[in-house]
């Protein structure tokens, strides 16, 4: 919600601005996640190539693949577009925000920021 952080202080911001912010944050999260699934594609096709190989030579196969699912979070980044669009459209130009909501919407430092990080970085050149 809104400007209902933990320290109570809030601050007035433009909604234009958040939403600069946002959509910049959700267009090179998006750039991540592409590259990330594209890489993750290409690694698990060759594992199941070896398992595959492994299989019509006999050999003990590996049944499960030693990857880690690349994680995506773009609908948090939709959420607050929406709401801040939504926002804009009753009227409003300005709207409240605490430090908490700055540091996701601006400097893009999610709750699942770390956990993105770890799961993708094996996959995208960006991280």
């Amino acid at each position: 919600m809104m400007g209902m952080g933990r320290g109570g202080r809030t601050y007035k911001v433009l909604i234009s601005d958040l939403l600069t912010s946002l959509k910049k944050n959700r267009d090179e999260h998006l750039q991540i996640v592409e590259e990330a699934q594209s890489k993750f594609r290409e690694m698990a096709i060759a594992e199941l190539d070896t398992m595959l190989r492994d299989a019509k030579a006999n050999k003990r196969i590996a049944m499960r693949l030693s990857l880690v699912m690349p994680t995506q979070h773009t609908d948090a980044f939709d959420n607050a577009i929406g709401l801040m669009e939504m926002t804009q459209r009753a009227g409003e130009d300005a709207i409240e925000i605490d430090a908490d909501e700055y540091e996701r919407f601006v400097r893009n430092n999610w709750e699942w920021t770390e956990k993105f990080r770890a799961s993708n970085a094996g996959y995208s050149a960006r991280i």
